[in-house]
């Protein structure tokens, strides 16, 4: 495996982490330095690397999808704690 292929497995097994440990900002630098090293690999990358590298794709894929619904799911819930914080009236008179 040359270089360029050892860095983007590099970057993958990055963003696993940033995904696995929510530091979501670093997602995006890592995006953009995976695609620049994805967009320089020779079409001669053999067959067995392709399928290790769409294996650590997918595997990423999953974890941002699910971080994606989670992040939804927090929204989701944040909005019904406001809603029913706005409609509650507490009366300290009598």
């Amino acid at each position: 495996m040359d270089n360029t292929m050892t860095s983007i497995f590099d970057l993958l097994d990055q963003e696993r982490q940033a995904l696995l440990t929510g530091n979501y900002e670093a997602i995006d630098t890592i995006s953009v330095e995976k695609s620049r090293a994805i967009g320089a690999i020779q079409a001669s990358v053999d067959q067995l690397t392709l399928s290790q590298l769409n294996a650590a794709i997918a595997r990423n894929q999953s974890l941002l999808e699910a971080a994606i619904q989670g992040v939804q799911h927090a929204r989701n819930r944040i909005d019904a704690i406001n809603k029913v914080s706005e409609s509650l009236n507490v009366y300290t008179q009598w």
